[in-house]
């Protein structure tokens, strides 16, 4: 079988510049993301991860597995809703595991199953949660920051 090769017409993917606003030194660390040996083991004794190790940089990743492979266990320890058993988690600059606040203020989780009211807009949903964490008040809404 062979293979024939595309036409030079086709764009070559090229790495994008990183953003203004982040820094352009050299001793940027584009690791967004940073798990080293995270653990979780449940009272039951199942055990959902086992030293998982990984870097994400900025940018929009999938978090793929069959059922039962600790997707939804890990996305809980990264979002600190549930403490692993053990290792580390980073996330830019916050230790979760040590400062799950200060992840919270930064980092919006939603599930797969999350309950919402069927009468209620996005936008007044989206507002609702920010005043409940503490980022806007009513009428005056949240501003977002950016950290990729």
């Amino acid at each position: 079988m062979t293979f024939a090769r595309p036409p030079s017409s086709l764009p070559v993917y090229q790495p994008s510049p990183l953003p203004a606003y982040l820094p352009s030194s050299e001793s940027y660390d584009p690791v967004m993301l940073s798990l080293a040996q995270l653990t979780h083991v449940y009272p039951n004794g199942t055990r959902a991860l086992d030293g998982v190790t990984l870097e994400v940089p900025c940018g929009m990743f999938g978090l793929l597995g069959p059922n039962g492979a600790g997707k939804s266990t890990l996305m809980r320890c990264i979002a600190a809703l549930q403490i692993p058993t053990s290792g580390t988690i980073r996330f830019g600059e916050i230790d979760v595991v040590a400062d799950p606040m200060s992840l919270r203020r930064t980092l919006g989780y939603l599930p797969q199953d999350f309950g919402v009211y069927p009468r209620v807009t996005a936008v007044d949903m989206l507002d609702h949660l920010a005043v409940l964490k503490g980022l806007a008040s009513r009428g005056n809404p949240a501003r977002p920051s950016r950290h990729c």
